[in-house]
């Protein structure tokens, strides 16, 4: 009657690719608190040593998200790199986060 029809193997697709905008949105916004806390906890970042995990998690989250809230004062706390890594934070995450997650992501049209 007919020919038997292969079956093809699912497509793999990465693990960004498969989520939705929500997700996508509050998974970058996670990664973006991450990076943050991680180069805020470095020596090069602080006049003092060391600044502490949760403050330097508090410091991003509220640098990503542009509340303004800080637990030390950023002029004195933190060095020339520790202050660039604060603006980056307050600027990237201003500046809609997810934009550079998805910046290769196109609908297949081309939109």
């Amino acid at each position: 009657m007919g020919m038997k029809r292969k079956k093809r193997a699912p497509r793999r697709r990465g693990w960004l690719l498969g989520s939705s905008a929500t997700q996508v949105i509050c998974i970058s916004f996670v990664l973006l608190i991450a990076l943050g806390t991680l180069l805020l906890t470095l020596p090069i970042s602080s006049r003092s040593g060391r600044l502490g995990v949760v403050d330097a998690m508090f410091t991003a989250t509220s640098a990503t998200c542009v509340t303004g809230l800080v637990v030390r004062d950023t002029w004195t706390q933190f060095t020339p790199f520790g202050q660039a890594v604060v603006l980056l934070l307050i600027q990237v995450g201003g500046g809609d986060p997810d934009q550079l997650f998805c910046a290769g992501c196109q609908t297949p049209d081309g939109l």
